[in-house]
């Protein structure tokens, strides 16, 4: 029908305005009709079965990135396909990205990757309501398959497809359901046909039911409407464009973390194509194109803004039987300019598979996990799940991936990724300075008259047996008795080449090793800095013989010739035998080195202190003035902040807190304890005299029910 054709052709594209009078004249001129999406009458389960409306778009983003993929395969030899079992090795042997990471390509490379898939944001009806819109120029989909494809519901036509990311996920349905205004959906397998349609939410009936139904356009034979795409210059690929998509952050301008960068650098850590994002709202926004790449190629290459990088080896469950994982961190300088390169200033760790993030760890990981409360802001850690088997991988994705499943597996992951962090020297040294440095901003006289009154509290309320600061430790830095080698792995860097030649242990003795406790290995080669990270088929293990003597704990990649491997004992004391360190190289070829080994007994307990009696860990506090705030995150209402880390235990008290300041400020008084500090410094103290002799009799007053609430006792003190 050369009307609907042309109808068709019209709705590509429109605006919202415009959308809405085409399907109008589809629907009443032209005989097109309305069926359930993915045939299913009862699919609003299925479409809102996200929660984040953010990751969800990111699906559309995954999907486009898929259909370019899939293009490129389309033109390799069958055999050559059979032989790519992954998304990261597809974009290695499909478009020659080295080791498929965007970080090893040059800007140049990236531009013209990147334009395959065209990101933009245009005006809705209000500002957290934006006009969305995915194209790519991939595989397309011919009108015959666009019901049983990018129009179904919990599909499997990615099953049998390894090089594509989209097995995993519940698909780009999920986004219908944060649309208010409902989404045009066309796409064309070879430039010249095209086929769209428009999707919406119909609430029906509600006393037939009560959610309503998601339902799309066909014409009037039932079948997707079809147009021709070269009279709209439609390319061949795919467009998903939302009217009023219910976005209220990542709205801000285009590349802030509060704009789409900020989204794709969180949801799209490391992916295996570029993107491209594009802003035409009409307020002015620049820049209004950005070229996005993944926020780990932007980590990789901001050496000025990075003081530390390490990637980390760690086998998954019993005897690495689950795979490997690898956790990639990065650690920021304490300036703010390196704060832009943290994808999203609310989390630490980004669990991706294939790039794509499917869970996000709170900041409350550094601080409470690792106990590492200085570094929150600066440490950027990706948990890569790409070497993990597929049944593991089916324990631990849901098909939303907007987390994890929190069995058995995210226990296991979770524990192995907090031990190894928290083993790492590195980090602990850096969190130590920035507390330091951050205490040195105080005054040290108010420091010490702080921490010695709370000296004097904790003698007096003693907690029990375990000292103040203390808690139970988890299996991590606290089981790890020992370095073995540790020198040689501060030693001067060892010379390197491009590919190594050799392994060796820096420990040239048998190694004891404390029965339950596991302990640090050095070892030696003249691989490169980043040679694991930089090559997908390199690993460094650890084999045991007996076989189940020795359990492999995990090993970091290489950084100036020397890497670090972590074993534990788990067999009887006295039991000996070999450990053999193997470097797999990019090419498939071994080094190994072997060394001998005994079981001895642990390490005793640490004594308490002297006469008995239980330590007591004297925490450290120190007042927090105003010009202070940002630095502890505190505002006019933060009353305190406590912050333990794996060597120390602080207190920051915000001094200038609204209500104390309010009380100083209208109240005379003077406290009937001195020894506890009343004033932050001498000018505080004078200011508030000053305020005394301004104030009048009525405003000295202080209620029974104030002292009640801030349970400071106070005796008035004359006016003048």
């Amino acid at each position: 029908m050369p009307n609907t054709r042309s109808a068709v052709a019209t709705l590509v594209r429109a605006s919202d305005a415009s959308a809405a009078r085409e399907v109008a004249r589809l629907l009443e001129a032209l005989g097109c009709t309305w069926v359930p999406l993915g045939g299913k009458e009862g699919n609003f389960g299925l479409v809102n079965i996200g929660s984040d409306p953010g990751l969800a778009f990111v699906e559309r983003i995954t999907n486009a990135i898929d259909g370019v993929l899939e293009r490129a395969a389309r033109d390799v030899a069958p055999e050559r396909l059979a032989a790519i079992d992954s998304p990261r090795e597809a974009s290695r042997d499909l478009f020659g990205i080295p080791d498929g990471r965007l970080a090893s390509l040059d800007d140049p490379a990236i531009e013209a990757l990147a334009s395959r898939v065209t990101v933009t944001i245009s005006d809705g009806t209000a500002p957290g309501r934006p006009t969305l819109e995915v194209s790519d120029r991939g595989a397309g989909i011919s009108s015959d398959r666009m019901r049983t494809s990018i129009l179904d519901l919990a599909g499997s036509n990615k099953l049998d497809k390894p090089y594509l990311a989209g097995a995993y996920g519940q698909g780009g349905s999920t986004t219908f359901g944060f649309t208010a205004r409902g989404s045009i959906v066309a796409s064309s397998a070879d430039g010249r046909e095209g086929a769209a349609t428009y999707v919406r939410f119909s609430a029906l009936d509600p006393r037939k039911n009560k959610n309503g139904r998601y339902e799309y356009l066909v014409d009037a034979n039932g079948d997707v409407p079809t147009f021709d795409a070269a009279l709209v210059q439609f390319e061949r690929g795919t467009l998903v464009r939302h009217f009023d998509f219910e976005l209220p952050r990542y709205t801000g301008a285009l590349a802030t973390t509060d704009g789409l960068l900020g989204l794709a650098g969180a949801a799209l850590f490391d992916p295996v194509l570029p993107i491209t994002l594009v802003d035409r709202r009409k307020r002015r926004h620049e820049p209004r194109t950005v070229v996005f790449a993944g926020a780990a190629r932007t980590l990789g290459r901001a050496a000025a803004g990075v003081v530390l990088y390490q990637s980390l080896a760690l086998p998954f469950g019993a005897r690495g039987r689950g795979g490997l994982v690898n956790v990639r961190y990065w650690l920021l300088a304490a300036d703010d300019a390196a704060q832009s390169l943290r994808p999203d200033e609310r989390h630490v760790v980004y669990v991706t598979n294939f790039g794509q993030t499917h869970d996000m760890w709170p900041r409350a990981f550094a601080v409470d996990d690792l106990r590492m409360p200085f570094i929150k802001n600066a440490l950027v850690v990706q948990v890569e799940l790409d070497g993990l088997t597929a049944g593991t991988k089916r324990e631990l994705l849901s098909t939303t991936r907007d987390r994890l499943k929190r069995g058995d597996a995210f226990s296991t992951l979770h524990a192995a990724v907090r031990d190894a962090l928290a083993d790492e020297r590195a980090l602990v040294e850096v969190n130590s300075e920035r507390r330091r440095a951050l205490l040195d901003k105080q005054r040290a006289a108010d420091h010490e008259k702080l921490q010695r009154r709370f000296a004097e509290l904790i003698e007096t309320f003693r907690p029990g047996q375990a000292p103040v600061g203390a808690r139970s430790g988890h299996a991590g830095a606290a089981e790890l008795s020992r370095d073995v080698g540790s020198s040689a792995v501060n030693a001067p860097a060892l010379p390197t080449l491009e590919h190594p030649t050799f392994l060796r242990f820096a420990e040239t003795e048998a190694v004891e090793l404390p029965s339950g406790r596991a302990i640090r290995l050095a070892v030696e080669s003249d691989a490169p800095d980043g040679y694991i990270s930089r090559y997908p088929e390199s690993r460094l293990i650890v084999a045991p013989d007996p076989p189940q003597s020795v359990a492999f704990v995990r090993a970091t990649d290489f950084r100036g010739g020397r890497a670090r491997v972590v074993v534990r004992a788990a067999g009887e004391i006295g039991a000996a035998g070999t450990i053999t360190a193997r470097l797999t190289m990019a090419d498939g070829s071994v080094v190994a080195a072997v060394r001998a080994f005994v079981i001895v007994d642990p390490p005793p307990e640490l004594p308490t202190a002297a006469g008995g009696k239980v330590g007591v860990l004297v925490p450290k506090v120190f007042p927090v003035t105003r010009p202070h705030w940002p630095d502890h995150g505190f505002d006019e209402t933060s009353v305190a902040a406590v912050s333990e880390s794996v060597d120390d235990f602080t207190i920051a008290v915000n001094v200038d807190n609204l209500h104390l300041s309010r009380l100083i400020e209208s109240v005379s008084y003077r406290q009937v304890r001195p020894s506890i500090p009343t004033f932050s410094n001498s000018t505080s103290y004078e200011n508030s005299i000053a305020s005394r002799k301004r104030s009048s009799p009525r405003s000295q007053q202080l209620s029974a029910s104030m002292r009640r609430r801030y349970s400071i006792s106070m005796r008035r003190v004359p006016a003048g």
